[in-house]
């Protein structure tokens, strides 16, 4: 993840999962590693509810999040704060990012991770609540799909 931080220097197992997933998430966009960093059983929601979003189990997330990283490019993010018990982390983070139509991208977020060891006693997210910039976040979305079918009526015309 590329950006500020205040994790400390050595991220405990449990921090070390989050950011495995958020650098899968930015910096490599990588479904795969992705996918690997959450449990079988993971459960995500997008919050605040207003937004619309449905909750969403490990396969519609990261089909979600593809959909998502294959829109953007350049992601940076700065970790503000974080605060960890033993099986919860909560995170206060900001990302920027470049849309494929060249449009800038930023959103605030607060992330609740609840992460489970594993048999081999590596931490995967086994559940995540993501508050976002819902107005910022619906503004972006609603500009960039009017930018891409004008570029995509351009292109057929």
């Amino acid at each position: 993840m590329s950006g500020s931080t205040d994790a400390p220097n050595t991220p405990s197992l449990q921090l070390q999962a989050f950011l495995r997933w958020a650098d899968a998430m930015t910096v490599k966009q990588d479904p795969v590693a992705l996918a690997a960093s959450v449990t079988e059983d993971f459960q995500y929601q997008s919050l605040p509810k207003s937004t619309g979003l449905p909750a969403r189990d490990k396969a519609s997330f990261v089909e979600y999040a593809s959909s998502l990283m294959a829109m953007m490019s350049d992601f940076k993010s700065d970790i503000h704060e974080v605060i960890e018990t033993d099986d919860t982390i909560t995170v206060h983070a900001s990302g920027q990012a470049t849309s494929i139509t060249g449009a800038l991208y930023a959103n605030e977020y607060i992330i609740i991770v609840h992460v489970a060891k594993q048999a081999d006693g590596e931490y995967k997210l086994s559940s995540m609540k993501e508050f976002v910039d819902s107005k910022g976040m619906t503004e972006f979305m609603a500009a960039e799909t009017k930018r891409q079918q004008e570029r995509a009526a351009q292109a057929a015309a």
